[in-house]
């Protein structure tokens, strides 16, 4: 306050000076007859002053303040000078005037440096602790600026901030490493270590579990699942049945864990958990009696029976599936207490039910159950001569057998041949008696038709064989063709 005052004096004094001397030119003359020139000084130095923006003014007294004696000598006068004018200076001990170059001091502080304010902004918009990142933080709590452990050179893990705010704090940063046999980072699994998985774990029945190079998954490549027949070598884990492979494997784990050979499958030959499980494994049991075992010992009644009926090989052959074979051409004559096979020519009455071949029997029962239920009589017999199925077997049915639509072993009866025209594709064919003496060793001829049979050289060969002869125009038996105009043929 005390500058303030002495500022204000400065500024009303010039006047007063002018204004008291008007006319006489005081100002001019004084500092003329002046013997140091001191007058005119200070009142051309006043009149400087007066005309001088306050603003001006108050920089002078900033200036002054910061400035040493000498500058203050020359900005406010002379060294003779009053206590004030020292106190301007900022440099004189007086109390008083310490006490005003403080207080401008301040002041100066505060217009122009702006110290304390600064300090005091700075300090309350820069709070580390606040999860803000501000001022010179690199991160602040929660606030991580967007980066990350992976943005910062790491596999993975949590990054955090220092509790200063100064740096990231990657301590729970983590670096994968594969091929150390343990899982860490990203591993799924690491070489030995497979996170306690297995073959099983990953949907495979059996096999050895192994962990892929670059740990990202595992390797099933050794892993399989059961599969094969049972009762023979199958070069894979265990078999195709659940049952028997768990009989076979818990008694010889290398049938599961490596491979099912060939002891393997002499074992379930062997295990009752085994039996009817297909494949080479042969059902037991009465096939015309229940038995308590899936299928029965016949292949050939029990492909018939469970054919029709699946349950009797899927769980287990009971009243129902015996029933059925007792009624089945399929399971006559295979034992137990299944019919003695049917017997009796087919290609005449016998009085018995079927006649002495399962394949003529079966197709003429087929289309007539009567022949089978009851017996085969006259009916059955003409339906057995006229069919394919019943040629070649002998007794009162046909010979002359058509070989070239069927195997030979199926039509052509005892010391028949297949006869035809080329080897390569033939396009006519039929079954002769091979070296005949003469007619009376021919067989019958199918039914329909007049040609005669006739013991001749049919070949080439010299050696006569038993042939149905159209040479004069007669009718060859119903299906056969008369052959370059003397053989009748397939």
């Amino acid at each position: 306050m005390r500058l303030k005052r002495r500022l204000a004096s400065l500024l009303v004094f010039p006047v007063l000076l002018l204004a008291g001397c008007p006319d006489d030119g005081v100002a001019g003359d004084t500092e003329a007859d002046s013997d140091d020139g001191t007058t005119g000084a200070m009142t051309t130095a006043m009149t400087t002053m007066t005309t001088m923006t306050p603003t001006t003014m108050t920089t002078m007294g900033m200036d002054t303040t910061a400035g040493d004696d000498d500058d203050d000598t020359t900005a406010g006068g002379d060294d003779d000078d009053d206590d004030d004018d020292s106190t301007t200076t900022g440099d004189d001990d007086d109390d008083d005037d310490s006490t005003t170059a403080g207080e401008g001091s301040t002041t100066a502080g505060e217009t122009t440096a702006g110290e304390t304010t600064a300090g005091e902004s700075t300090t309350s918009q820069e709070t580390c602790g606040d999860d803000m990142v501000d001022g010179d933080d690199v991160c602040d709590g929660i606030d991580l600026g967007g980066e990350d452990c992976i943005s910062q050179g790491f596999d993975g893990g949590t990054l955090g901030c220092l509790d200063d705010c100064s740096a990231f704090d990657t301590s729970a940063c983590t670096m994968v490493t594969c091929g150390d046999d343990m899982i860490d980072g990203t591993d799924v699994c690491d070489g030995i270590d497979l996170d306690d998985q297995d073959c099983v774990s990953q949907g495979f029945d059996s096999g050895t579990l192994a962990c892929t190079a670059d740990c990202t998954g595992f390797d099933t490549s050794g892993c399989a699942n059961f599969g094969g027949d049972c009762c023979a070598a199958n070069a894979t884990p265990g078999c195709d049945d659940d049952g028997c492979t768990g009989a076979i494997c818990a008694a010889d784990p290398f049938c599961c864990d490596d491979q099912w050979d060939d002891m393997c499958a002499g074992a379930a030959l062997m295990d009752p958990a085994c039996v009817g499980v297909g494949g080479s494994c042969p059902f037991e049991g009465d096939c015309c009696a229940a038995n308590g075992s899936p299928g029965c010992e016949d292949d050939g009644c029990t492909t018939a029976i469970c054919g029709a009926d699946p349950f009797c090989c899927d769980n287990t052959w009971d009243d129902m599936c015996a029933g059925a074979a007792l009624m089945d051409l399929a399971c006559v004559g295979v034992g137990g207490s299944c019919p003695d096979p049917f017997e009796g020519d087919c290609c005449a009455a016998n009085g018995t039910p079927g006649c002495d071949d399962v394949d003529c029997t079966t197709v003429v029962c087929g289309a007539d159950p009567f022949c089978c239920d009851s017996q085969w009589d006259i009916t059955c017999a003409n339906a057995a001569t006229a069919e394919v199925a019943c040629q070649g077997l002998g007794g009162a049915c046909p010979g002359f057998g058509d070989c070239l639509n069927n195997p030979e072993a199926d039509v052509c009866g005892p010391g028949e041949v297949c006869v035809s025209d080329m080897n390569m594709n033939p396009t006519a064919a039929v079954c002769a008696l091979f070296d005949c003496a003469g007619t009376g060793d021919c067989p019958p001829s199918p039914p329909g038709g007049d040609a005669p049979a006739q013991c001749v050289d049919v070949t080439g060969d010299s050696i006569a064989d038993c042939t149905l002869g159209c040479s004069l125009g007669e009718t060859c038996p119903t299906g056969m063709s008369c052959f370059a105009g003397f053989l009748c043929t397939w």
